[in-house]
């Protein structure tokens, strides 16, 4: 193993050491022995891997979906793995920052599809994941205050976020292309072949974006985002005891989901801490720990199989990013 990958591998292991600790020290405060509660409900531990699996193989074919669109044939196994390694990358990096990027040079790194194009694949899938997500967020989080606060403001930024980079970097008039605009026009329209090929990368990424979000693609993208937050609910439902009534348990669980993902912004990796705590305003501490540990397992063995992966393909990575990048 060379310098460079150890260098790698030892990052990840200290990021999975923390997550793991940060983990573990919310257990002990709560004092809660999850070798315990897996014991007594290792049936419904399975059964929310099962599901947790399920919803991110739904969101696996809405990425599909949306590079065919574009008339962009990118396979199904390579869209399988970007999905677990932008998991993994989130779960192991703060504020999950690494999680989408993690997933875009994954298509890139296998493919060599044009980086504006698995840019505006991953801006499309992370929209509609966020915006409901953070919208269903922000509605409970407000039934749910003073306790909810951190999540009402996570979800409320989350919301800003995306109108400033549709404003921005998307829509016809957005800021981006104002800026470029003005600095052509004193430059005469003489800007450089570098930056005219930038800006016409840029404007293809902008178009690919906006059809994704045309009725032609939302309706098929909106029902499996749809669907994979069903069954991210439904992977709750076991954890909730047979006593529980469903409806209601289907509630919490997509009031829990949501909370957590929006609660992934801060500065932790992959929001852990608030991540629990997120969870466990709605379902729980024991219920939160049991999940917790259901989507880890899900995210991590996976991933950590394919980054052994990625090692072994340096040299065809290597040639497949440049050609995403420069063509």
């Amino acid at each position: 193993m060379s310098e460079k990958d150890a260098r790698a591998w030892f990052l990840i292991v200290a990021s999975l050491a923390i997550t793991a600790a940060i983990y573990a020290f919310y257990l002990r405060i709560l004092d809660i022995d999850l070798i315990d509660i897996l014991r007594n409900n290792l049936d419904g531990f399975i059964f929310t891997m099962l599901f947790i699996t399920s919803a991110e193989l739904v969101k696996v074919v809405r990425l599909y979906i949306i590079f065919r669109k574009k008339g962009y044939r990118v396979k199904l196994k390579t869209i399988i793995i970007s999905r677990f390694v932008g998991n993994f990358l989130g779960i192991i990096t703060p504020s999950s920052v690494a999680s989408e990027p993690g997933r875009v040079m994954s298509v890139a790194m296998l493919e060599g599809t044009p980086m504006e194009v698995v840019m505006a694949g991953g801006v499309l899938e992370t929209f509609y994941d966020s915006f409901i997500l953070a919208f269903i967020a922000l509605v409970y989080s407000i039934t749910s205050l003073p306790l909810s606060l951190p999540i009402f403001l996570s979800s409320f930024f989350i919301l800003g976020i995306w109108v400033f980079i549709l404003a921005g970097f998307v829509f016809k008039d957005s800021v981006f292309r104002r800026i470029f605009s003005r600095i052509n026009n004193k430059m005469g329209g003489k800007m450089s072949k570098a930056s005219q090929k930038i800006f016409s990368r840029y404007s293809e990424f902008a178009e690919f974006t906006k059809l994704g979000l045309s009725s032609k693609l939302s309706i098929p993208t909106i029902i499996l985002t749809l669907l994979s937050l069903l069954l991210y609910s439904f992977s709750f439902l076991l954890l909730s005891g047979q006593n529980a009534e469903i409806t209601e348990s289907l509630l919490s669980g997509l009031f829990a989901y949501s909370a957590s993902y929006t609660a992934q912004i801060f500065p932790t990796p992959g929001g852990s801490g608030f991540f629990e705590y997120a969870i466990s305003l709605s379902m729980g501490s024991s219920i939160m720990a049991i999940w917790r540990m259901a989507f880890l397992v899900v995210n991590v063995l996976p991933a950590t199989l394919i980054l052994m992966f990625f090692v072994r393909i340096r040299r065809l990575v290597e040639e497949n990013v440049k050609k995403s990048l420069f063509g």
